[in-house]
Order: C-alpha cells, then structure tokens, then sequence
C-alpha cells in the first residue's frame, strides 16, 4: 500500500495514468477482440497522443468530459461491432437518449462487461492521480510531442491512400479516428459542390429497378400446385447472423450468434441482392410481400401508400 501512495505522489503519475487510459485500454481491446491490424493500431496511437498532447496538465475538471465522451465512444464501438458489426456513427446518437432502446437493446447487461470495468477503473485511478497530485507541478512534455499526433495520422492516411485495405472499418480506425475523417470527407465534398458550381446531375440508370423480370426459373410445376406460405419477418435481426449470409458476402464477422436460425436457414432461398432504402421495416416488408421496390427517396414509403389509400382525401 505503501509502494502504490509513494507512485501516486510522483510527478509523472498523471501523465503515466493518462497513458494508460487512452493508449494501453485501446490497444489492448484491439488484442483482446480480434481486431489486430496495424493501421488500427497507428490509428490508436495517433488518438492517444492527441488526447495526451491535449490534456495532459489541463485541469481535471475541462479534461474529464473529454475523457468521458471518449469512453463513451470506446465501449460504443465494442458493444455495435459485437452487436451488428459496424461503427457508431452521428445518426446513433439519438439512441442514447432512448431508455426504452437502451433496455431492450442491452438486454441487462453490456456484451463486453469488462471493457466498461476497465475504463471505469483507468477513469478512477486518473482521477486519484489528479487529487493527490494537485499540488504538485507535472513535468510538462516536449515540444516535439505535439508533432506525434499530426505524423501518426499522416502516416495512416498515406498508408491508406497507397495500399487501401478493404477490411473492416473497426479493425482499421479507431472511432474518433474515423469520425474525424468522415467530417473532413463531407467538408472535402461540400467545397467541391461549391466550387463547382451549378452542375446538371445525370440521373441514375435506374431501369433495372423499376422494371419487372420476369424470365426466372418458375417455382411450381404446374398450376393449381400453389400453397400457403409461412413468411416470419425477424425485426432487428442483422443478415450477419445467418451462416448462408455471411458466406455470400464474404463477411469477416464469424460470430454464430444464432446457430439455430442458420441450421434452418440453409434449407431456404437466400437473396444477396436484396434492394432495400433507409433500413426501415415498413419498406421491407413491402418489397418482400408485394415483389417491387419501395421508392428510392425518403418520402412516404409506398407500403404506407397503400394501406392508407382509402383514407386520403384530394384537396379541393
């Protein structure tokens, strides 16, 4: 006990507690779920030594909200890619607001409960270092360092720009990483439009959506062998849990989550070129039942449309 009060009171304390929060717990988690990439891994340590550069010697009341969001977006990122594989992104933040979301999408628990033990551990042991050490001076860091972040996020990006990798996302960013990149993409863009000017948008070729085919194979012989059909809709359920799935898309997560549904999958009729806009049930649902595509816009979806067609009333 001795030895561990006579670190917390040295000098570099902090600075080794705050290491140990943004570098070692990233790293680690990469490791530890299978992500081992080495672009993911610059990826973690540009962040690191940014957040480093950037809050070391900073107050510990303007540090910690950073360092909370950024936990946040660290047992995020482990939580959706166990769960649907993908990163968070902007439009999810809504979610985090939702308590019926959060209930039901968590089921009572965290599926990486030792991560968030982890973070809130290295939060606590930071916060101690803070206090003890709050009325001593930390060593300040070279001028150099503030050079790390901006090369080690260079590096990642000419890395990606000479040899792109098409792995998933998570296995090559970290999330505040990646977020950053989408912003500067969609800055990139908008300036280019702007730039640009007035440009007259060729439409799509859209033919083979809005035309039927009807060459396929018939499924019945003969008239009058038609039967019922059974269609289950499975809500919130990604494609990626079903073995068939994973293997037509050639999928990097391997997670049988659901062996039972991909034991029975494999005697259906699997479709790997489903179309389908905004990931919305009701547009589902009607391209399933009704063999058309919903509108590829984000009006009124056509399912709608049609339940309601008896209702509407023409203005006068």
């Amino acid at each position: 006990m001795n030895v561990i009060r006579h670190w917390l009171r040295q000098p570099y304390a902090r600075l080794v507690a705050l290491i140990g929060l943004v570098l070692i717990v990233p790293m680690c988690l990469r490791a530890a779920l299978g992500w081992s990439n080495a672009l993911g891994y610059l990826s973690d340590l540009g962040i690191a030594s940014l957040l480093i550069v950037l809050l070391h010697r900073r107050p510990w009341w303007l540090a910690l909200p950073v360092l909370l969001a950024w936990g946040l977006m660290t047992l995020a990122t482990a939580e959706l890619v166990s769960a649907v594989g993908r990163l968070p992104n902007s439009s999810d933040l809504h979610y985090l607001i939702d308590p019926q979301f959060l209930e039901n999408s968590t089921g009572g628990g965290f599926a990486q409960p030792w991560l968030a033990a982890t973070l809130c551990l290295g939060l606590v042991i930071w916060l101690i270092t803070q206090w003890i050490g709050r009325s001593t001076s930390a060593p300040g860091l070279p001028r150099t360092a503030w050079a790390a972040p901006l090369l080690l996020l260079i590096a990642h990006w000419g890395t990606q720009h000479l040899s792109p990798s098409e792995e998933d996302q998570w296995r090559l960013f970290n999330l505040p990483h990646q977020l950053l990149v989408a912003s500067i993409g969609d800055v990139q863009m908008r300036a280019e439009e702007w730039l640009e000017g007035d440009v007259v948008e060729v439409p799509p070729q859209m033919a083979g959506l809005t035309q039927l085919d009807l060459d396929g194979k018939q499924l019945l012989a003969a008239p009058g062998r038609a039967r019922n059909v059974l269609i289950i809709a499975l809500e919130g359920i990604p494609g990626a849990y079903v073995g068939v799935n994973r293997q037509a898309l050639h999928s990097n997560y391997q997670e049988n989550l659901m062996p039972n549904l991909s034991r029975w999958t494999d005697r259906g009729m699997n479709t790997p070129d489903y179309v389908l806009h905004s990931h919305q049930t009701i547009r589902g649902l009607y391209a399933m039942l009704c063999g058309d595509y919903d509108k590829l816009d984000n009006g009124t979806p056509k399912g709608v449309e049609m339940l309601t067609q008896n209702e509407r009333t023409v203005p006068l």
